[in-house]
């Protein structure tokens, strides 16, 4: 099972990746074809490629500051620090639903 497991964490963190790589539009030059590849990893990941892009901008535009969705409750460090290791531990075991 665990060769399972770790393939399929490979196989997952690829997929982010090249939904991270779309959105920037690097995962294929042309654009059309970039955001077609973007669309299906997305569909992957069980979220609308539009709405990653638009967050996943937002997350440059405020990089470690308590505005970064991507990294709450990390970003913010008015937070306590047993919320910030309860979601370490949330992320790091339920990723795709986290």
């Amino acid at each position: 099972l665990v060769p399972l497991v770790l393939v399929q964490a490979f196989v997952m963190h690829a997929y982010l990746l090249a939904l991270h790589e779309a959105a920037h539009g690097g995962l294929c030059p042309v654009p059309f074809i970039n955001g077609y590849l973007g669309r299906v990893t997305g569909m992957f990941s069980f979220i609308s490629f539009t709405l990653f892009r638009a967050a996943h901008h937002g997350h440059h535009a405020h990089l470690g500051t308590p505005r970064d969705d991507e990294f709450w409750p990390f970003g913010n460090h008015t937070t306590s620090k047993r919320l910030r290791q309860v979601s370490a531990v949330l992320a790091l075991a339920l990723g795709l639903f986290w």
